[in-house]
């Protein structure tokens, strides 16, 4: 068990952040030269929107805003699907934002570069839900390579790895259940304008270790799937039968 990745310690970290600095989206006015403190908060989802939506709440709770960014080629959920849409909405409706979560690898796959795919998946979400989705981070940029996109004035600004999120503030990760630098908490007095990634799939109520959050949400899905085989079936023999009978 990791009972500092418990979401009680999740809603203390980030009463920690939000104490004593203004909480921003990526896209909204902010002066990294001003008076003020500033504190980004973002989640890549790459596996579990469940997950999202419950993390979500917790802010919500906390009076603290954050970027929900979604994949449209995730193994283990689909935004637009009938489960999947209604989290995607509860979280904005909580009074969050969405943006995309890019894979440079499915661009490569299909033939198209990363400007185009982006710009048809941003177009996508904000079709899909409503809402203008203007910004976007990379799937595994440290694995796959960093992409080209900050390259282009267009897109640049809504890039999560843009020099002025990436570099102008302090950045860290959760990822793997491992913060290469510690924590918020580590970081909320030192740190002027703090940028903070965390992935809602490794935070649960008792703290599992990160196999076993992957684990029960793979655990989850597969007995979805098996569900719904086991529906067809019933209608397929259903169906197959009513034939014989009529033929």
């Amino acid at each position: 068990m990791r009972p500092e990745f418990t979401h009680s310690y999740y809603r203390d970290m980030i009463r920690a952040l939000k104490a004593d600095r203004r909480m921003i989206f990526y896209d909204e006015p902010f002066d990294l030269d001003g008076p003020e403190r500033l504190g980004l908060l973002r989640h890549d989802i790459d596996i579990c929107l469940h997950a999202a939506a419950a993390v979500a709440e917790i802010e919500h709770e906390e009076g603290v805003k954050a970027t929900y960014f979604l994949r449209l080629n995730g193994t283990f959920y689909n935004p637009f699907s009938t489960r999947g849409a209604p989290l995607v909405r509860r979280i904005i409706a909580l009074g969050h934002r969405i943006g995309l979560h890019f894979d440079t690898e499915l661009y490569r796959a299909t033939g198209v570069t990363d400007r185009q795919g982006v710009r048809a998946e941003l177009a996508a979400l904000s079709d899909a839900f409503g809402v203008e989705v203007r910004t976007f981070s990379q799937h595994r940029p440290f694995s796959l390579g960093q992409s080209d996109i900050a390259d282009d004035p267009e897109l640049a600004e809504g890039f999560a790895y843009n020099d002025v999120f990436f570099k102008q503030m302090k950045y860290i990760s959760d990822s793997g259940q491992s913060w290469r630098e510690g924590d918020a908490f580590q970081h909320v007095d030192a740190a002027r304008h703090l940028h903070v990634l965390t992935h809602p799939i490794w935070w649960t109520a008792d703290g599992l270790d990160w196999p076993d959050c992957l684990r029960t949400v793979a655990g989850r899905e597969s007995a979805v799937i098996l569900d719904k085989a086991e529906a067809l079936v019933a209608r397929y023999g259903d169906y197959l039968k009513r034939r014989a009978a009529g033929a």
